[in-house]
């Protein structure tokens, strides 16, 4: 074997490496507990409580993904209207949500 075969057969074990799956003998452990279903409901229940506006910019920001300019975008709102209302909504968010949520979250203030 000469060396460009050596390389070309290097070249291509680092392809099919990322092309292949990988076969563990166990399955990893879960990162966290699921969260009760309490908790879900709360959660899904919890928006219904902020003003029309805060809750569509919260749902858009953080449930839809959406950065600061497309949230901006849609109900015709400057960026600035939307960063203001996305911190108020959440700091409503965390008065009205129980407080055994807080394990969803992990270590997040």
């Amino acid at each position: 074997m000469d060396a460009d075969q050596v390389l070309h057969e290097f070249v291509a074990a680092r392809r099919r490496f990322w092309r292949c799956e990988q076969a563990f003998g166990e399955l990893p452990e879960l990162a966290a507990p699921p969260p009760e279903p309490e908790v879900g409901v709360a959660v899904r229940a919890a928006p219904a409580g902020l003003p029309p506006k805060q809750r569509a910019v919260v749902v858009l920001r953080y449930w839809e993904d959406h950065g600061v300019a497309a949230t901006a975008e849609l109900p015709g709102m400057p960026e600035s209207t939307v960063r203001s209302h996305a911190a108020r909504g959440l700091a409503a968010l965390r008065t009205l949500l129980p407080q055994d949520v807080d394990h969803v979250q992990g270590d997040r203030p």
